[in-house]
């Protein structure tokens, strides 16, 4: 009896992520805790960590998206989720939302925040409304091409 196995290739490291606004980036300082750790197991990438904010630059505008991702995620998928825990650290939302999700933009290694509420009703996360100097954590995973 003869069996076949192929191994897939498994990849691990870190990085370190930028928030910035889509319309204006701004230059912000990120603390030692700013850190997200990868896995890569084929053509799926998992993502974990923090955006965490040191400083953050008021000229920020637009929605905001986390930049710097390891692999650019497969433009041939619908956009992947992942939900962002609010009370974990910083992130404000808009009254009637009640959490936000990272999307990951096919084609490019970057995701998009959206703020989130009831009967999956979505809107773009700026930088209008998540004010302040900001930190949460976030978990993602995607397939790349």
């Amino acid at each position: 009896m003869s069996r076949s196995r192929s191994l897939i290739s498994q990849q691990r490291g870190s990085f370190s992520p930028v928030l910035e606004g889509m319309t204006t980036p701004g230059a912000h300082t990120y603390t030692a805790l700013n850190l997200v750790r990868w896995q890569r197991i084929g053509s799926i990438v998992r993502c974990w960590g923090a955006v965490a904010m040191a400083t953050r630059d008021p000229a920020m505008a637009g929605q905001l998206r986390v930049i710097n991702f390891p692999f650019i995620a497969n433009a041939a998928n619908p956009p992947q989720h992942s939900q962002i825990i609010r009370n974990t650290g910083i992130l404000p939302l808009d009254a009637t939302f009640t959490y936000a999700i990272l999307s990951m933009t096919g084609g490019a290694a970057n995701g998009t925040l959206w703020q989130m509420a009831p009967a999956n009703n979505m809107s773009a996360l700026t930088a209008a409304t998540a004010t302040g100097v900001l930190a949460f954590n976030f978990s993602v995973e995607y397939e790349i091409a």
